[in-house]
């Protein structure tokens, strides 16, 4: 199998492949659109696009959710991190502007990191192409359920984001 560029070679355009923890595989391309490989039915199907494009994204696999955020957050955050969840087989509905008929998946837009207190996110370090970008992460839990994605940028620090109350 192979996967082709969505567009000519003379623009910068890829695809990027992140694994779920049921085993599954969920391709976004540098548009948002966005798909999945479902090896178990041995079938890809679409799924939702992204609320925001992410060209250089990191992901993270927590439980049956899927974790995705840009490398170098925008000043406003705007879009920067989200979770692809699996909704209910009959969502509520308050959520039936979330949903089509057949579609079970959604992505939510999370809030982006903190800014440093008391310091201007530009001097931060939030513009550039290396200043303030993500340089390592990893899930880690706390032994009661409780799940935590720590995020650590080249120059902001590293934050703590609670999965359970989608709060840094």
């Amino acid at each position: 199998m192979a996967f082709c560029s969505p567009g000519t070679t003379a623009t910068a355009m890829g695809m990027e492949f992140m694994r779920r923890n049921d085993g599954s595989i969920v391709g976004i391309d540098h548009t948002g659109r966005a798909v999945l490989y479902d090896p178990a039915a041995r079938a890809v199907r679409t799924l939702p696009a992204l609320a925001a494009p992410k060209l250089m994204p990191v992901s993270a696999a927590v439980g049956d959710d899927l974790y995705v955020m840009e490398t170098t957050p925008l000043p406003d955050g705007a879009g920067c991190f989200e979770a692809l969840v699996r909704l209910e087989d009959n969502p509520a509905e308050s959520d039936s502007d979330k949903w089509e008929v057949g579609d079970n998946y959604l992505w939510q837009p999370l809030p982006p990191p903190p800014p440093p207190p008391c310091v201007n996110a530009y001097a931060a370090g939030f513009e550039g192409s290396s200043r303030g970008m993500i340089c390592g992460y990893a899930v880690a839990g706390d032994g009661d359920g409780g799940t935590r994605i720590l995020v650590s940028t080249t120059t902001n620090g590293t934050y703590s984001f609670d999965t359970a109350s989608s709060a840094w």
